[in-house]
């Protein structure tokens, strides 16, 4: 049975004051607009996490032009009950920005909230909700234009409203369509360091990070060790850590396990009994995966795919890497040669087809989409005039994580366009040397997308 959007509220209250800790960074990102009923917020984001983990902090805005308020600011050393006292207000439709307070306008029905926590199968969860208000005026054509002449003549130039929504990642610009709304982000007070984690020659090594106040008997850190189809061993291991207090205040955990024959090990971190991270790490001297193997032959480590894919500044770096996933996965992908095509051609055992666009940023964001709608409502009618029947899936391929994209996100869903980030491509270089079902993938990414349609600022019909 779904949940209401009160049990939600108070499950996502709960949670935040389970994860808030002392000295938490905060930061906040708001647009309003200035109408007959005042200022009323259009879209705003507030994100909180351990004083470990950095926020902007040099990018504070305050801009008024026409009709648009824009505000960003971050603090740091907030306090626990402060910071969970932003979260409660946010959930009543109201954002304190500094010196003064921000208000949704408030439907009849009242306030709609939801949660990612609704969606199980997530490899890294942040608590991340959406507070939703009502749908704000449509500006007139005419609105939109003077709004963006004078965001370009402002003293804090910005090239028009689309270029404001790239810089404080939110939805700026008022469609009529989706509700303004508030997403609120917390960060747990513990952090799996990656870099310093490995399965390698029958040794598991990790790492973790704790905030100061942090109550080490919350804290659930279990490893699950697989040799093939099989589980060898299941243990919790938080206990049996070695703990190390460092200058800035946190601490870092570590701890060394022999794994003898086992091929991966899944790793489960969370804190007051809610899960945080999921992930994989396998031994790349047992792999079972030929693909693995070849590319790992001529690229040791995959040093060279890791840094084309996630250093690299050149684009075309970034599309070749992304072809390698491809094989990785176990698709069958080609570059097209031409230069009015895809980035990446591939197909699926089961021989649906997938059209790939790679992008490093949000700034050619529109036109990459604009361009993979194209392309596959091409391939679509090319293959119905051969009489084919293959599946086309689009797919934009983004190296920034989820987070900075998801004032965007709408726009892919409305053309059923998946997006895969960091986050993605993170997950399959942790997984590398896995034999991969490539079919099995696509149908979770689809779902997936189905399911995460209300967070991006769609609701459902009420």
């Amino acid at each position: 049975m779904p949940a209401s959007a009160h049990e939600v509220l108070l499950e996502c209250i709960s949670h935040a004051a389970a994860w808030i800790s002392d000295d938490s960074n905060c930061e906040i990102r708001c647009v309003e607009y200035i109408n007959e009923d005042g200022a009323v917020i259009q879209d705003a984001s507030l994100t909180l996490a351990p004083h470990f983990v950095s926020l902007v902090t040099d990018n504070d805005l305050q801009l008024t032009v026409t009709s648009l308020r824009a505000t960003q600011f971050s603090t740091s050393r907030v306090a626990k009950e402060d910071a969970l006292t932003l979260v409660k207000r946010a959930c009543e439709g109201t954002l304190y920005l500094g010196n003064r307070a921000a208000a949704l306008k408030i439907p009849d029905s009242g306030i709609d909230i939801y949660s990612e926590s609704l969606i199980r199968d997530r490899w890294l969860s942040p608590l991340r909700f959406r507070v939703s208000g009502d749908r704000l005026k449509y500006l007139s054509e005419l609105e939109s234009i003077r709004l963006d002449d004078s965001l370009r003549s402002n003293s804090t130039p910005f090239d028009g409203i689309g270029e404001l929504s790239q810089w404080l990642l939110l939805k700026a610009a008022i469609d009529g369509t989706s509700p303004s709304g508030i997403t609120v982000t917390v960060w747990p007070p513990v952090e799996l360091i990656f870099s310093e984690c490995s399965l390698k020659n029958s040794q598991l090594h990790l790492k973790v990070k704790v905030a100061a106040n942090v109550s080490l008997p919350q804290l659930g850190i279990a490893v699950r060790l697989t040799s093939g189809s099989l589980h060898t061993a299941r243990m919790q291991i938080a206990d049996a850590m070695t703990w190390a207090a460092q200058d800035s205040g946190e601490f870092i955990g570590s701890i060394s396990l022999a794994t003898t024959d086992s091929v991966g090990a899944q790793i489960l971190v969370g804190y007051a009994g809610r899960t945080y991270v999921r992930q994989w790490f396998w031994d790349p001297s047992k792999s079972s995966s030929p693909r693995y193997h070849a590319l790992n032959e001529f690229d040791p480590d995959l040093k060279g795919l890791k840094q084309a894919l996630f250093t690299s500044p050149e684009g075309r770096d970034f599309e070749k890497a992304v072809g390698c996933i491809a094989y990785l996965l176990g698709l069958s992908s080609a570059l097209p040669l031409q230069s009015n095509t895809p980035d990446l051609v591939a197909s699926t055992p089961r021989g649906r087809h997938l059209v790939v666009e790679c992008t490093l940023g949000i700034s050619d964001f529109s036109k990459k989409l604009g361009k993979l709608v194209d392309r596959c409502n091409a391939l679509r009618k090319s293959f119905a005039g051969a009489t084919l029947t293959m599946e086309i899936v689009g797919v934009l391929v983004c190296r920034l994580p989820r987070d900075q994209i998801a004032a965007r996100e709408s726009e892919l869903q409305q053309h059923h366009i998946l997006l895969a980030t960091k986050e993605n491509l993170d997950y399959v270089m942790n997984r590398a040397w896995q034999v991969h079902e490539p079919d099995a993938l696509l149908d979770a990414a689809i779902a997936s997308m189905t399911a995460q349609h209300r967070i991006v600022g769609q609701t459902s019909a009420e």
